[in-house]
C-alpha cells in the first residue's frame, strides 16, 4: 500500500476510462443532445449539482458590480467559458465514481457533459452548466 500513488490523467484519458466503447465520443449531435438533456438523469444528479457552483473573487466581483440580473448572468456565463477544463474534470471524476458504483446512466450523462465542454459545445446547450450558473447566482446573492 505504501507504494500507491495517484495517477495523473488528462481529460481525454479520463473520458476514455468512462467511455471505453466511445459511445459518447462517436455520438451524433442529436444523440449527444439527448444524453445532455435526459430529464430523468438530470433529476437524479441534483444531489451533485446542488453543490456545484463558482465562488471566487471574480464571481463575487461580477455579482457585486453588475446592476441587473441579466448582466450578472451574462458575465457569469462568460466567466465559465474560461473554466471549461475545470468543470469537465469534475464531471469526469464524478462519472468515474458513479460508474464504479454501477450508476451507468448518471456516469454517461456526466461524461457527455464533459465531452461537450472539451469540444467547445455552447455552454448554454449543456443543462448541467445552466444549473451551475443558477446555483452560482443563488449562492452569491445575485438578484434573480
Amino acid at each position: 500500500m505504501s507504494q500507491l500513488r495517484p495517477q495523473e490523467r488528462d481529460l481525454q484519458a479520463l473520458l476514455d476510462h468512462v467511455d471505453p466503447q466511445k459511445e459518447i465520443q462517436n455520438a451524433t449531435a442529436a444523440q449527444l443532445d439527448r444524453m445532455l438533456r435526459n430529464e430523468t438523469v438530470l433529476d437524479a444528479l441534483v444531489p451533485f449539482t446542488d453543490s456545484w457552483f463558482e465562488d471566487t473573487g471574480e464571481t463575487r466581483d461580477i455579482i457585486r458590480g453588475s446592476r441587473s440580473a441579466r448582466t450578472v448572468e451574462k458575465r457569469i456565463w462568460a466567466f465559465l467559458e474560461g473554466r471549461r477544463e475545470i468543470w469537465a474534470r469534475r464531471f469526469l471524476q464524478t462519472a468515474i465514481i458513479l460508474k464504479s458504483a454501477k450508476k451507468e446512466r448518471l456516469s454517461k450523462a456526466l461524461a457527455a457533459a464533459a465531452f461537450a465542454l472539451i469540444h467547445k459545445h455552447p455552454l448554454q446547450g449543456i443543462p448541467l452548466m445552466e444549473d451551475i450558473v443558477i446555483t452560482t447566482l443563488d449562492a452569491g446573492g445575485a438578484p434573480l
